[in-house]
């Protein structure tokens, strides 16, 4: 039997207490837990810890106790009903588990992962700690969790052992993950952005003005449009923000070439400094800044594919001896690209297809010398 619950804790963020939600899950008998740390409650991270929690004890518990979490409750009944979430109903029956509510008020019901809770704000986030991000967080704590696991006992036996050998008969098997996204759709502005949440997500220019749809995960969004995802991004918590992706707005430049080193997302990509130097060598070389950019504009966008790191290694290259082109990166990457690489087969894969003996022998080739001698023989002839 599994007890889940979520509780408040503080970290500093960029020197500021900032309030950050804990999801904590804890094993009746075998005594394993986990921790995960969210932005807060709702249901995208609701799904994701219990998840994670499916994922981290290798399989389902049978029987799940939560308190009566707005995720999951909709409304508090007489005694022992509920009406869930409908969400929270397909997702429990996705995994087939039983879910069981604590009474209003009574949190002794769920003694242990109330203890969890307090014992997570104790250990892991007094004094407070300073945040550098969920993903790292949650590694850290995932690292606790594990470790703990490994070394603590039971009834002479640590908490792995105890779960192995429950996952025969209290345990679900775990198959396939729940999309638990949560879905709304949006209009692409004039600006090439989606409103998401109080933020913004750029999407390539040709979807200005259409309608997408959006898949919000507790830390990446998707957008989608006619079944394609169009976008990816990292998922913003805070207010008013723009998660800009250079690559959406490249078409738009190169039709407004002067409009480049002003705009915004320019500014933000962090480019290595031999990509502006190489930028402005050929808007000198071609004598013209909107050509120059339009080409320069084109050299990003083989970015994308081959990558910042490789293209701006070939850029050095060129800098070096003085050739500023489009034409002149493209030629340089064909050139690398079609490099031969010379590769070993391995003893094994030749014996898999039975030539691993097979040896050449160095033919006999001194029989030609007569006709070295013979045209020696008609040169003499013709002299005579």
């Amino acid at each position: 039997m599994l007890q889940v619950d979520f509780g408040e804790m503080t970290v500093m963020d960029g020197g500021y207490p900032r309030k950050i939600m804990a999801f904590c899950a804890k094993l009746s008998c075998e005594k394993a837990e986990l921790v995960q740390a969210y932005p807060r409650q709702s249901t995208e991270f609701f799904f994701d810890g219990l998840i994670k929690s499916f994922d981290f004890f290798g399989g389902i518990p049978r029987k799940i106790i939560f308190d009566n979490l707005k995720p999951a409750v909709k409304e508090i009944l007489d005694g022992d009903e509920r009406i869930l979430q409908d969400e929270f109903l397909r997702f429990k029956s996705f995994y087939c588990f039983e879910a069981e509510f604590c009474g209003p008020g009574k949190g002794n019901e769920k003694g242990l992962v109330e203890n969890l809770v307090k014992y997570v704000r104790n250990n892991y986030f007094l004094p407070y700690i300073n945040f550098e991000g969920f993903d790292k967080l949650n590694e850290k704590l995932y690292a606790e969790c594990w470790n703990k696991m490994q070394t603590k006992k039971i009834n002479g036996i640590t908490w792995y052992q105890a779960l192995k050998e429950s996952r025969k008969d209290k345990f679900l098997p775990f198959k396939g993950h729940y999309d638990h996204a949560r879905l709304t759709t949006a209009k692409v502005d004039t600006y090439q952005l989606v409103h998401i949440d109080r933020n913004r997500y750029s999407v390539p220019t040709k979807y200005v003005g259409e309608k997408v749809d959006v898949k919000i995960y507790p830390f990446e969004i998707k957008i989608i449009y006619q079944g394609e995802i169009i976008a990816e991004h990292d998922r913003l918590f805070s207010k008013n923000n723009d998660s800009l992706n250079p690559y959406h707005f490249l078409d738009l430049l190169i039709k407004k070439a002067r409009a480049f080193d002003d705009a915004l997302v320019i500014k933000q990509w962090k480019l290595p400094k031999v990509f502006d130097n190489y930028h402005r060598m050929l808007q000198s070389t071609i004598k013209s800044k909107s050509k120059g950019t339009r080409e320069f504009i084109n050299i990003l966008k083989l970015t994308k594919t081959h990558g910042v790191e490789k293209i701006g290694s070939i850029l050095k290259e060129l800098d070096k001896v003085n050739r500023y082109s489009y034409e002149e990166v493209l030629s340089v990457l064909r050139y690398k690209e079609d490099e031969i690489v010379k590769r070993t087969i391995s003893k094994d894969i030749l014996e898999s297809m039975g030539i691993s003996n097979i040896q050449s022998s160095t033919p006999d080739i001194s029989q030609y010398n007569i006709l070295l001698e013979g045209g020696e023989n008609i040169e003499r002839r013709a002299n005579q």
